[in-house]
Parts: C-alpha cells; sequence; structure tokens
C-alpha cells in the first residue's frame, strides 16, 4: 500500500511540474532569427591589431651554395582581419610576382579554453569564412603558400595573429 502512495504521488508531482512547463514555455516555438538580430546578439571587440599583415617571401633555392647564402625576398603580402555584422574572418593577398594559385589554412582558437575551433583550408587569394558565433574570445592565423604553375614562389611569414571578442 505504501509503495503504491508514493508512486502515485511521484506521478502527480510530474504531471504538475509538465503542466507548469507547459504553461511557462512559449508559444511560437518556431520563431526563427534573422540575420540581422544574430550579427546585433554576437557583436564583437577586436583585441589587438585588428589588422595582421604577413609579408609572403620566396625562400632561397637550396641546392646551389651561393643561392643559399641570399636572403629571402619579399613577393607578396597576406592581410588578415575580421569583421562584425556580418561574422566574418577575411583574408586578401597581393603578389608582387607572377603567381596563379595560393594554398593555405586558417587557424581558429579559442583563447579562453585553448581548444581548437578549426582547421579551414584556404584556396583563394581572398575571401572570407564565417567566424564563431560563440559568446567567448578567439584568435585566428592564416598561414600558406602561393604557387604558380604548380611550383611554390612564396610562403607566409610572421606572426599574423588576430584577436576578437564576442559579447
Amino acid at each position: 500500500m505504501n509503495r503504491t502512495r508514493k508512486m502515485s504521488q511521484y506521478l502527480v508531482g510530474l504531471f504538475l511540474i509538465t503542466g507548469a512547463l507547459f504553461l511557462v514555455s512559449p508559444s511560437d516555438t518556431y520563431a526563427e532569427i534573422t540575420p540581422e538580430e544574430a550579427a546585433a546578439a554576437f557583436e564583437g571587440v577586436n583585441l589587438g591589431q585588428s589588422i595582421a599583415t604577413m609579408n609572403i617571401m620566396a625562400e632561397p633555392n637550396l641546392q646551389s651554395p651561393e643561392r643559399a647564402a641570399r636572403s629571402p625576398k619579399l613577393v607578396g603580402q597576406l592581410k588578415l582581419w575580421v569583421t562584425f555584422k556580418p561574422n566574418y574572418i577575411n583574408w586578401r593577398t597581393i603578389m608582387y610576382v607572377s603567381a596563379n594559385s595560393f594554398k593555405g589554412t586558417i587557424r581558429i582558437t579559442n583563447t579562453s579554453s585553448g581548444l581548437l575551433h578549426g582547421n579551414i583550408p584556404v584556396k583563394k587569394f581572398a575571401g572570407h569564412i564565417s567566424q564563431p558565433l560563440l559568446r567567448n574570445t578567439f584568435q585566428a592565423r592564416l598561414t600558406g603558400t602561393a604557387y604558380y604553375g604548380g611550383a611554390p614562389v612564396g610562403k607566409a611569414f610572421g606572426s599574423g595573429i588576430i584577436m576578437w571578442r564576442i559579447k
């Protein structure tokens, strides 16, 4: 008898909690947020430098001793920046020598937790990708190599890291 009474009390309590949740829940569960509302909700702040600029340097040909002694020469520049509204990580490569392709990787890290948020392949000289929409602090770095006809003509060097915080 005591067991039946406890079971009925449990079921009544569960029923009351379920009913209360039903009354409190929003009426339009399929409401969509617009891109403008999403951008406003996740407005961010640049931390440190707003644009990272890295030099693209031609590596000397190491097959001949006299060329190995030469210093690398500047063959282009790579710029990386973040925008809010729309939330993008942008890049642009400017080459001073002939190049017909660029391959690289954008590495995004959550600086609050130290976790890697993604390694995104880059296959164009310019473009953008969506940035994370989490309220946290992030950093991004783009590394890559420029090619002409399949032969590397320059590699991005430097510490071009951008940081931002999503509020």
